[in-house]
């Protein structure tokens, strides 16, 4: 990933677009978690549940720095402390 200050990932993750592409993509896989427990097909299944598996790859992608660095509350106030670079 690219090199990203904190300040800019937190502001883009609490931005009100990511929010809602958030949003809509946890909506999608509740449809989808829907579908399969609905389907008989196996075949329709091992789709949809890789579907499922990239939409949360998606919302799980973080820049390294969040792992070690940043706790819940600071990627959700934005308080990165002083000088809020990475």
């Amino acid at each position: 990933m690219k090199n990203v200050s904190k300040q800019d990932w937190i502001e883009w993750r609490n931005h009100p677009v990511t929010e809602n592409r958030d949003e809509a993509i946890k909506e999608r896989i509740k449809e989808l978690t829907e579908q399969i427990l609905g389907s008989t097909d196996p075949e329709f299944d091992r789709f949809v549940k890789g579907m499922v598996w990239a939409y949360n790859e998606v919302l799980n992608t973080k820049p390294d720095f969040i792992d070690e660095e940043l706790s819940e509350d600071e990627i959700s106030t934005g308080d990165t402390g002083p000088s809020g670079n990475y």
